[in-house]
C-alpha cells in the first residue's frame, strides 16, 4: 500500500510540474494586426551602422576602468550629443565625469558619464579606478509619454586581460562593439521619427571582469544604472529594458524576453515579420550551459553557476531581477546543439571572449570582403529598424502589450524564480522518485539483510564523488536539471 501511495504521489507531483510549465507558456497575445512601416527605407538599407562598428572597434582597449576605456567613453558621449540627446541631470546639472588627468586630446570631462567602483564580491582585490556608464535621454514627442524605455549595451571588452596564461588581444567586435554600433545607429535614425516613449540610451561598463585568470560575469554597470535611476526617481517609470548583446557575428538574429511567452516579445516579432526583417524564432529548447562550459556568476545575483542558457547570460539579468520587462537582441545559431554550451555560427569556432573576436573575423564568417561587410550591416540594420518601427510606429500596441506583462510575468519577479519555475517542480518529482525507489529497494532487501545477519549498511560517503552519498549527484555534475526551458 505504501508503495502505491508513493507512486501515486510521484505521478501527482509530476503532473503538477508539467501543468505549471504549460501554464507558464500560455496567455500571451499574438496577431496584433501590425502593418508595414512607412518609415524611410534608409533605416534598413544604408551602411552607416557598419561605419559606426569600425569606429567603436578602433578603440581597442575598452576594459573597464582602463585608461583606454575613458577615451572610448568620451567618443560615445560626443556621438550621442551629436544626435541631439540630453545627458541625464543631477540637481539640475548635466551628469558628467571630471578626470584627474585630461585625455590626449585635452578633454578633461566626459558629459553624461556616471562614475562607479566595480567592487566585486568574487575577489578580494578592490578596484581603484572609476568605471564609467553613460546615460543620454531622448524625450518623448508628447506631453504624456507612454513610459520610459531603456536601450542599453555594454561597451567594455577584455583587451589586455590575462585569461589562463594568455593575454587577450582582440577588440571585441562581437562582444560587444557591434551592439554599441546598433545603439548609436538607433539613436541617430530616431532623430527623424516621432516617438511617444521617453528613451534612455545607456552604455554600460564592467559587464565582465577577470580575476586570477578567470572571467566572471558581474553586470556591475547594469546594477549601477538601476541604482542611479532609483536615486534620480526615474526607475519607477521604466516600461521596458531593451538590451543589445553579441550582435553581427552570429548566424541568426533573435529577440529573447523570458522563458515564458510574452505579448510584447510576440509584438516585436510581428513587427519584424511585417517589415521583412530577418529574425529567427527562439527555439523551445534553449539549452543551458553544460558543466564543460559552465560560467561563474557573481554571487550577489543569487544565480547558480552553470544554470544560465545563453539568452540570460547578459545584462538583462539585472533587469529581470528588478522585475522590469526585458528584451534582449542577440545573434548566434541557437538551434545548433553540437557544442556543449551554444554555437555562434555553425562551421566556425566560437569567438566571444577570445582573440578571434575581431571585426575581420566577423566579416569573414559572414562571407568575406564586401559581401561579408554588407551581410554584417544587414543583420545590424534589422535590429535598429525593428526597435524604431516598434517604439515609434507601433507605440500604442506596445503599450497594450506591456500592460499585460505584469500578469504574464507575475511569478517571474526575480531571475531565481524564472529559472526554477518549471525546474523546481521537476526537482520535487525527482526527489519523490528517488525516495520511492529507495523505499521499494530497501524493503526487498530487508529480509535478506536480516537473515544474513549483516549489520546496517554504513552511511553514504560525503561529497559529490563517484559512489558518494548525494542523491542529486547526476544533477550537480552536469546541470541537466536546468537544461529544458519551455
Amino acid at each position: 500500500m505504501r508503495k502505491k501511495s508513493l507512486l501515486l504521489l510521484l505521478v501527482v507531483v509530476t503532473s503538477v510540474s508539467v501543468l505549471v510549465g504549460v501554464s507558464a507558456c500560455s496567455g500571451a497575445r499574438k496577431n496584433f494586426g501590425v502593418e508595414k512601416s512607412d518609415y524611410p527605407i534608409s533605416v534598413v538599407s544604408d551602411n552607416s551602422v557598419y561605419t559606426l562598428l569600425e569606429e567603436v572597434s578602433s578603440y581597442t582597449d575598452r576594459y573597464y576602468a582602463s585608461a583606454g576605456s575613458y577615451s572610448a567613453a568620451n567618443y560615445l558621449s560626443v556621438k550621442l550629443q551629436s544626435y541631439g540627446l540630453e545627458p541625464l541631470k543631477v540637481n539640475g546639472f548635466d551628469m558628467k565625469y571630471v578626470m584627474a588627468q585630461p585625455l590626449s586630446d585635452g578633454t578633461s570631462e566626459i558629459i553624461g558619464a556616471d562614475a562607479f567602483k566595480a567592487d566585486t564580491d568574487i575577489t578580494s582585490q578592490r578596484q581603484k579606478s572609476d568605471s564609467l556608464n553613460l546615460y543620454f535621454r531622448r524625450p518623448a514627442d508628447t506631453d504624456k509619454p507612454l513610459g520610459t524605455v531603456i536601450i542599453s549595451a555594454h561597451y567594455d571588452n577584455l583587451f589586455g586581460c590575462e585569461i589562463g596564461r594568455h593575454t587577450v588581444s582582440a577588440t571585441g567586435a562581437y562582444d560587444n562593439a557591434a551592439a554599441v554600433a546598433v545603439l548609436l545607429d538607433t539613436a541617430s535614425k530616431m532623430r527623424g521619427a516621432t516617438c511617444d516613449y521617453d528613451i534612455i540610451f545607456s552604455l554600460l561598463s564592467a559587464s565582465t571582469v577577470v580575476e586570477n585568470g578567470s572571467v566572471y560575469y558581474g553586470w556591475y554597470g547594469a546594477s549601477r544604472m538601476y541604482s542611479t535611476l532609483e536615486r534620480l526617481d526615474m526607475a519607477q517609470d521604466i516600461s521596458l529594458a531593451i538590451n543589445l548583446w553579441r550582435l553581427g557575428g552570429g548566424k541568426n538574429n533573435y529577440m529573447y524576453s523570458y522563458d515564458k511567452a510574452t505579448s510584447y516579445n510576440n509584438l516585436f516579432y510581428e513587427v519584424a515579420h511585417a517589415n521583412s526583417l530577418d529574425f529567427t524564432a527562439v527555439p523551445e529548447y534553449k539549452r543551458a550551459f553544460s558543466a564543460d562550459y559552465a560560467v561563474t556568476v557573481s554571487g550577489r545575483l543569487g544565480t547558480p553557476t552553470g544554470s544560465l542558457h545563453i539568452g540570460m547570460l547578459n545584462d538583462s539579468l539585472v533587469s529581470m531581477n528588478k522585475g522590469v520587462p526585458t528584451l534582449t537582441y542577440l545573434s548566434l545559431d541557437w538551434s545548433d546543439v553540437s557544442n556543449p554550451g551554444y554555437t555562434e555560427h555553425a562551421g566556425f569556432s566560437n569567438c566571444a571572449l577570445t582573440d578571434a573576436d575581431t571585426l575581420e573575423n566577423m566579416v569573414l564568417i559572414s562571407g568575406g570582403g564586401e559581401i561579408g561587410k554588407q551581410a554584417v550591416a544587414d543583420k545590424l540594420n534589422a535590429v535598429s529598424a525593428n526597435i524604431i518601427y516598434t517604439l515609434c510606429d507601433n507605440a500604442a500596441l506596445l503599450s497594450d502589450a506591456l500592460n499585460s506583462a505584469d500578469k504574464e510575468l507575475e511569478s517571474l519577479s526575480s531571475v531565481t524564480s524564472a529559472l526554477y519555475y518549471t525546474g523546481l517542480g521537476i526537482m520535487i518529482a525527482a526527489i519523490v522518485g528517488l525516495i520511492a525507489a529507495y523505499v521499494v529497494v530497501n524493503r526487498k532487501n530487508a529480509a535478506r539483510l536480516a537473515s544474513a545477519g549483516r549489520n546496517t549498511p554504513p552511511p553514504p560517503k560525503s561529497g559529490n564523488v563517484a559512489g558518494g552519498g548525494s542523491p542529486f549527484e547526476e544533477y550537480e555534475d552536469n546541470g541537466k536539471i536546468f537544461e529544458d526551458f519551455d
